[in-house]
This record gives C-alpha cells, sequence and structure tokens, in this order.
C-alpha cells in the first residue's frame, strides 16, 4: 500500500525490486515505507522474489518490518518458500525476448517481457547467441571464465560450474545474512503475541519496532535470559543462538537483538511518556541489546504516577490527554526527533550491523 491508497488495497511495484542491484555504495535500506510484506493480500511469489533481490544484492542490509509475525514465521520456516526463493535468485537478471528482439531486466522466471507480455525464458532466442543489447549486432559469446579459464557460459562471465559455485557460495544462504527481520508493537499485549512469533523466525538479527510506544512496556522476557524460559516451548527449534557468559545455567538462548522505540507523530498523535522511553532504554541496556531512540513523538509529556512493578522505571499511561498530572513538554522538532533537545541518557541510536 502506499500512502494514496487504503491499506486494504494492495498494490505491487516490481519494476522497483531491481534499484538496489544499481547502487554500488553498501547502505541500510528500510523494506516496508507504510507498506507490510506480509500482509495477506501480497502474493507469495512476489514475496519470494523480494527475498531473491535481497539475496542477490548483498552488498546491502535489509530491515523487514512487520506486524504480521504470524504469516512471517510460517514463510521462513517453509522449506517450499525457500526453494522458491533459490529458483528465482537463480533465474533473475537480464533476459532476451524473442519475439520483440531485445533485452530486458527480470526480476524470475515468472516475469515476462514488459514489451510483448512474452514470457521470460533463458532459452528464449532458441539456442542462437542473442545480439549484444549495445549494438544489436549477433556476437559469439567465447569470452573465458575469470576463474578458471574455461569456455565463458552464462553470457561470457562464468562457465557454469564457477557461475553455480558463485550462487551457491555467496548467494544462497539461508537466513539471508544481510536481512533483518522485525515485529512492529506498540502495547504490552502486542509485545507478548509478537515476540514468540518473532523468535520463530529464522533471521540473521531480530528486532522490535516499538512505534508508537502507547504505554508502559516490560521487555525483559524478550531480552534477557528469560526468554529461553517464557519461549521454550513455543519455538524451541530453529533458533539462531546467542552465546552468554560461561555462568549462564541456560548455554545458549534465542534473543532479541535490537529495539527501535519513538512516540507518535501526525495529526491526532497520542501521547508519549518520557518515564516509558527511559525504561526501555535501560530495559536494552540490562540485558546488553542495543537500542535506537528515533522520536519523542508530537506530545512528549512527563507523568507524575508510581510505575508499575511489570515494568521497572516506567509510568502509567497518561491517558493520551497528558492529564493526571503530566507535564507536557514543547520541542523545536515537530516529530521530537532532534537529539539534541533530549536528556543526554536517552540519546541512543544504535543499531545492529
Amino acid at each position: 500500500a502506499q500512502y494514496a491508497k487504503p491499506f486494504s488495497e494492495i498494490q505491487l511495484m516490481p519494476g522497483r525490486l531491481t534499484d538496489p542491484l544499481h547502487w554500488r555504495k553498501p547502505c541500510r535500506v528500510f523494506v516496508n515505507s507504510v507498506s507490510d510484506l506480509f500482509h495477506p493480500k501480497v502474493p507469495v511469489e512476489f514475496i519470494a522474489k523480494t527475498f531473491a533481490m535481497m539475496l542477490r544484492a548483498h552488498q546491502h542490509t535489509y530491515l523487514v518490518l512487520t506486524k504480521r509475525g504470524e504469516r512471517c514465521a510460517t514463510l521462513l520456516n517453509d522449506e517450499r518458500f525457500r526453494d522458491k526463493v533459490f529458483h528465482e535468485l537463480i533465474y533473475s537478471g537480464e533476459y532476451y525476448c524473442a519475439q520483440c528482439q531485445d533485452w530486458y531486466e527480470c526480476a524470475g522466471p515468472l516475469d515476462h517481457c514488459p514489451n510483448c507480455g512474452h514470457e521470460c525464458d533463458l532459452g528464449a532466442y532458441e539456442g542462437k547467441d542473442p545480439p549484444c543489447p549495445q549494438c544489436g549486432e549477433e556476437v559469439e559469446y567465447e569470452m573465458t571464465c575469470p576463474k578458471c579459464g574455461a569456455d565463458g557460459g552464462n553470457g561470457g562471465l562464468n562457465c557454469t560450474e564457477c557461475w553455480s559455485q558463485e550462487i551457491e557460495s555467496n548467494w544462497m544462504k539461508w537466513p539471508p545474512p544481510n536481512v533483518h527481520v522485525g515485529v512492529s508493537v506498540s502495547t504490552q499485549a502486542d509485545l507478548d503475541e509478537q515476540v514468540p512469533l518473532l523468535l520463530k523466525c529464522p533471521a540473521a538479527v531480530r528486532f522490535l519496532s516499538v512505534e508508537p510506544l502507547l504505554g508502559a512496556m516490560d521487555l525483559r522476557y524478550a531480552l534477557g535470559d528469560e526468554a529461553s524460559m517464557h519461549y521454550a516451548g513455543i519455538c524451541p527449534e530453529g533458533l539462531r543462538p546467542r552465546t552468554l557468559g560461561d555462568d549462564s545455567k541456560y548455554g545458549h538462548t534465542s534473543y532479541i537483538d535490537g529495539v527501535i522505540v519513538g512516540g507518535e507523530s501526525g495529526p491526532g498523535a497520542r501521547s508519549c511518556n518520557i518515564k516509558w522511553i527511559r525504561s526501555i532504554v535501560r530495559q536494552c541496556a540490562d540485558a546488553d541489546v542495543l537500542c535506537f531512540v528515533k522520536q519523542w513523538g508530537s506530545k512528549p509529556c512527563l507523568g507524575n504516577h508510581d510505575a508499575p512493578a511489570a515494568a521497572p522505571d516506567a509510568n502509567m499511561d497518561c491517558g493520551g490527554t497528558c492529564g493526571y498530572g503530566c507535564e507536557q513538554f514543547k520541542l523545536n522538532h515537530p516529530k521530537g526527533a532532534n537529539p539534541a533537545e533530549w536528556p543526554e541518557d536517552l540519546r541512543v541510536r544504535e543499531l545492529p550491523r
């Protein structure tokens, strides 16, 4: 979905999947801005193509955030989905269409020529050498493989054997080493529902996006040693282990690598109590988990209630009206996203690499 579309309406943009291939400088890519890759209406084939392109453009780091932890965990643990991703990966790239006699870039074998609709096919040129995409002349690909010296295949870049080794050693990795998977939560109820699902996901890095933060949160089960006890019966397999200290009686446990936290902004934004943010920062520090304070939101406030026992140092819900003795902070930045306006202990901006 896009800004101009309702969230119930899905708009796929396959033409943008190959954009990262043209970015030379490695960068961090937020895959889902105002969208959800695991929305129930997004076809599995499109999700597979997205993961294939993330593997192919492996110089970048991708953050995949979802509110649908259940579908995410189901697909990422499905060997059929993994095989579909690898199939898309192997057959993605530039193809030559025999019908319109032109080259085009596609994101997998299920794509079609954008000009004539001919299905993408490696053998579309019927055994003949396709014309040069630059001059249009038919050429003989007699280049040698730069790795082993054999006569070139696959467009003269590598011989078939070296090409296969290149794919297997650098691309066909599961879970993808450059893909970070996270779930979006706003309340304790969201957290309790989504964390077990996130821990089921095979991922190089798992993170929580606590935005907008709408209440006090107890993250200790998700961040620390207790995660192995709290979720042991829910997700005993398929988890990336964390090596703990020698004095740990658990040895290894699955965990959350990072937490992003922020208040709500924009028209109709609800209040965010600064004590809630400070509590999350402290809980992350105690668990040795990276934390990134993104913003305070449009209505940051500070209440005077006693902290609930479930969330140490946090404050009770201010009711979204800055009542109950809450003090409204007046910040210059409309989203409260300028760390220079914050206390030093909240200027925390760490992300997993």
